[in-house]
């Protein structure tokens, strides 16, 4: 150290000798102080020179500045490399120096490497106060600094996201349910300001029948039985309007556990709520068409040979819903049957009658029935009107019954008119009695019969002798029944309620005789008055309409045949699914098996052609099932979220490999501002793809194929999705194209003998862009190519990764397990080993689900591949007696996994209701079966 020279101006005041000695002898004491206290720390003279630094302040003066510090070196000459590090350090030792004391927070570096330092600095006074140097102690302080930044940034970040979110979100009381804080968002959706839903609890715009959920979740949620919730509820807006919204609600605790508020974040899903009741509706309408074609089909064939066209007594006539005759028949059919069948009422009757008609006609559609007379032309019909129903009681048709009955009204009049006169009247008014058809009686007021027709001595078996004789005293040989079979009281006969001045008209009686069938009777009664108007008799009339009835049952019973035909075409495609997918899987996996072995490139070849046309195969064996589920109204979508251009990606590779020997390139754009994470049925979209790209490939020898996606809107987190798949293939004839969405309809024997297929691929497509929400269309020329449109509806996916399927785990592989294969077909086996083995796996084979349950129950497996449909025990009641313990198993919850043919809706289920734990269908992807194994048992 030099010895200070007064004239020197680095020195703060004249020192003497002895306080400079002084000056070192503190310094010494303060080096032995700091390095006994550790840290961070230096002294420094009046004049910038280090009298003490230790080595913690060497090491990070050296890392930091690249500084050597040292007692005795001057600050100048330490940082001369960094002059603005020198006149920072140079402003912090001033201050100290000039009597300061403070505490001062450094930053050193930038981006994640920057580092902060805590500077304590205070100035070195000599006994008598006076100021002679300064001392500063470094702490490290960046975990601590860069925890409060992140903080600070992390709390930006959440009242940007809580304030600017698209979604509506809220802060409410934990206890009192009260809002305190809403982003524009909820206002928006609520018509509420800010301040009006400030301090206002939930509950005041929550719909009263949704309220009481709401609050038991959110009270199981502050009692810790929740950690969150989410529900479908309805608010009531401030204009009176009800909106469906989906709530999702977190409660948000501080760091001691103690709840601060609640959070919910609020969608409005009123949109999709009207969409999924259309689409209710529309799919009802749809089931309900397909069932009337199919009971129309049926009743057509059944009844059009039979009592319709023998009717007796009158006309028959069926009409649909839109009052167009579908049958016709009878012994007193005015018009042929060509002149009826399939023309409306209009078109038959013309508009005076028609306007008659048509009130009854679509009151028999609706349920009710009637009875009338028609006077058209010079003739007077009886029309009877009643709906034909099935056996669950729907409305089919109407059924329209006439008679004529001109002749009949008028002997009517001529009998009453007849009764009032005398003489010769009466045996006109007799015979023409007797010539009628229809029975008629006519009663004396002591209710014996008057006279009686021979139509009616016939139903009734009246002999001459029981004609005096009344009503009450005749012996029975018949008897009358009230349409439910049951016994009519005497009192309730009409011959008695006309004799008691009652009119009765149309009442189906069924008439009961020793030996004989029942017999259905539509019966009239009207009561004959005399000149003053007392009741001097009754009449009777009895007409048979048993041919009528027992068409009623006929088509009850065609009706149940039809459901039968339905049921019985189910079983057939499940049953030859199952036929044809056991020898398919055979076939595709022994052609995988020689296709590894095989080293002649012929035979690869050969091998691979064979492969595709096994999948060909099964492409048109799902195509069949998928239209036989939509015809059945069966048809299901399964929803989840997926990245568009990963999976877009995926479909395309697959399908480039149709493009092998053509002089053809596959291309895709997505337009900018299409949403890439979308939540909706990607399976189903990716089906709609392979037809339709796949039909492009198949029409195209050269050129191009190209596949461009864009957005045609975006609302309330829902995109509708424009695909547009062009390609310069042999197009379509303008004449073909309405049909070209038709089922098994290809362009031409030709097209279908050249390209194969089994012309389903686009009416799939049709119903299955219909269910996601969009339509379809195409453009094209022949020798130009097409340009196939279809649009989806997709809700925009969360933040999440779309869910993990099986072929996504490559990354790991099952350790070598021992795995039981329950299967009773040998190719099936020979496959199944083969290829488990070449995985390092152990495989012992079981025929049956006896012989599988017995090695169970004296082997430990590991994983048990069951086929469902096998002799003595099949796989389904196998897994309920392991799942039970009934078969005494080693391990009751070993993994089971389907492995069967069966492929319906429904299997699926069936398999995991028995307790199996995944379920795969034949012909089986190796591939996915691998991943399925990695996936139950992962890699350590």
């Amino acid at each position: 150290m030099r010895n200070p020279n007064e004239n020197d101006p680095t020195v703060f005041g004249p020192l003497q000798e002895d306080a400079w000695l002084s000056l070192e002898r503190q310094a010494d004491l303060l080096a032995s102080l700091l390095k006994c206290a550790g840290g961070m720390a230096a002294a420094i003279s009046a004049d910038y020179r280090f009298i003490f630094c230790n080595q913690p302040y060497q090491n990070i003066s050296r890392e930091l500045l690249g500084a050597t510090v040292a007692p005795g070196a001057f600050l100048d000459e330490v940082l001369a490399h960094d002059p603005e590090e020198l006149q920072t350090s140079r402003e912090l030792w001033r201050r100290s120096l000039a009597g300061e004391r403070f505490t001062a927070l450094r930053q050193f570096g930038r981006g994640e490497g920057r580092r902060f330092f805590e500077i304590h600095s205070c100035p070195v006074l000599d006994r008598a106060g006076r100021r002679y140097g300064a001392v500063q102690s470094l702490r490290e302080a960046t975990q601590r600094e860069k925890a409060r930044q992140s903080l600070e940034e992390s709390e930006r970040e959440f009242r940007r996201m809580f304030y600017e979110s698209p979604i509506g979100a809220a802060k409410v009381h934990p206890t009192k349910f009260i809002f305190l804080e809403v982003n524009s968002s909820l206002c928006e959706l609520t018509g509420y300001s800010r301040d009006e839903l400030l301090g206002r609890p939930f509950t005041d715009i929550t719909h009263p029948e949704d309220l009481a959920q709401d609050v038991e979740l959110a009270t199981k949620v502050q009692t810790g039985e929740l950690e969150e919730y989410n529900l479908e509820k309805r608010y009531l807006r401030k204009d009176g309007e009800t909106i469906w919204v989906k709530l999702w609600v977190k409660l948000i605790r501080d760091s001691k556990g103690t709840p601060l508020y609640f959070l919910p974040l609020v969608e409005n899903i009123d949109e999709l709520k009207r969409a999924q009741e259309a689409l209710r509706q529309r799919q009802h309408r749809l089931e309900r068409m397909v069932l009337d074609r199919t009971q129309e089909l049926e009743i057509s064939q059944a009844v059009h040979h039979s009592i319709i066209r023998e009717f007796p007594n009158g006309s028959l006539l069926l009409f649909d819903r839109d009052l167009r005759f579908i049958l016709a028949g009878g012994s007193m059919l005015v018009l042929d049957e060509k002149q009826l069948v399939g023309k409306t009422l209009l078109e038959t009757f013309g508009p005076e009658a028609s306007a008659k008609l048509e009130p009854a006609f679509r009151g028999a559609l609706e349920g009710r029935s009637s009875q009338f007379e028609l006077v058209w032309g010079r003739e007077i019909f009886d029309i009877n009107v009643s709906p034909v129903r099935c056996t669950d009681g729907r409305i089919l048709w109407g059924l329209a019954m006439s008679q004529i009955v001109t002749e009949k009204r008028r002997i009517e009049c001529d009998l009453r008119r007849s009764m009032l006169q005398a003489g010769d009247n009466l045996r006109q008014l007799v015979a023409t009695i007797e010539a009628m058809t229809d029975g008629v009686v006519i009663y004396r007021p002591n209710a014996s019969i008057s006279r009686i027709n021979s139509a009616a001595a016939r139903m009734l078996r009246v002999s001459p002798e029981e004609l005096d004789a009344t009503i009450y005293e005749r012996p029975r040989r018949y008897h009358f029944l009230d349409p439910d079979r049951n016994a009519l009281p005497v009192v309730e006969f009409p011959a008695v309620r006309a004799l008691n001045g009652e009119t009765v008209r149309n009442l189906k009686l069924v008439l009961r005789r020793e030996g004989a069938e029942d017999q259905w009777l539509q019966v009239g009664a009207a009561p004959i008055c005399g000149e003053e108007g007392e009741i001097i008799g009754a009449v009777l009339t009895l007409s048979d309409i048993t041919a009528s009835k027992n068409l009623e049952a006929e088509l009850v019973r065609a009706k149940v045949q039809a459901e039968a035909a339905n049921k019985a075409k189910s079983e057939f495609l499940a049953g030859m699914s199952h036929e044809i997918r056991t020898p398919l899987n055979g076939m595709l996996g022994m052609n995988e098996l020689a296709f590894k072995r095989a080293s002649d490139p012929k035979a690869r070849e050969y091998l691979q052609m064979s492969r595709q046309s096994g999948q060909h195969l099964l492409d048109i064996i799902n195509d069949v099932l998928d239209l036989s589920r939509i015809e059945a109204g069966r048809f299901e979508l399964k929803p989840e979220d997926f990245k568009l251009d990963d999976e877009l990606a995926e479909t395309l590779k697959a399908l480039r490999i149709g493009l092998r020997g053509k002089n053809l390139v596959l291309t895709q754009s997505i337009e900018p501002d299409t949403p890439r994470l979308l939540h909706g049925d990607w399976g189903r979209l990716r089906q709609v793809l392979f037809n339709l790209v796949g039909n492009a490939i198949k029409y195209t020898d050269q050129g191009e194929v190209h596949i461009n996606v864009g957005a045609e809107g975006l609302k309330d987190g829902e995109a509708i999705l424009h695909f547009e798949i062009r390609d310069t293939g042999i197009g379509i004839p303008p004449d073909k194209i309405p049909r070209i969405f038709d089922s098994f309809y290809q362009e031409g024997c030709s097209a279908h003998k050249k390209f194969g297929g089994a012309g389903l691929g686009l009416t799939i497509s049709r119903e299955i862009v219909q269910r996601m929400g969009g339509k379809i269309w195409v453009q094209s020329q022949p020798g130009q190519g097409s340009v196939f449109h279809f649009t989806m509806r997709f809700a925009l996916g969360s933040c999440g990764q779309p869910e993990a399927q099986y072929v996504e785990q490559e990354a790991r592989r099952a350790p070598s397990l021992r795995i039981l294969v329950a299967e009773d077909n040998r190719v099936n086996q020979i496959i199944i080993t083969d290829f488990l083995q070449e995985q390092g796996h152990t495989v012992e084979i079981a025929a049956t689900g006896l012989r599988a349950l017995a090695h169970l129950a004296k082997t430990p497996f590991d994983l048990v591949l069951m086929d469902v449909g096998m002799p003595d025990v099949d796989g389904l009641e196998a897994t309920r007696r392991i799942r039970s313990g009934e078969s005494n198993p080693l391990n009751p919850s070993i993994p089971i996994v389907a492995f069967t043919a069966h492929a319906l809706r429904g299997d699926r289920e069936r398999c995991l209701e028995a307790g199996m734990d995944a379920y795969l269908s034949k012909p089986v992807d190796m591939d996915r079966l691998l991943a399925l194994i990695d996936s139950l048992f992962p890699a350590s």
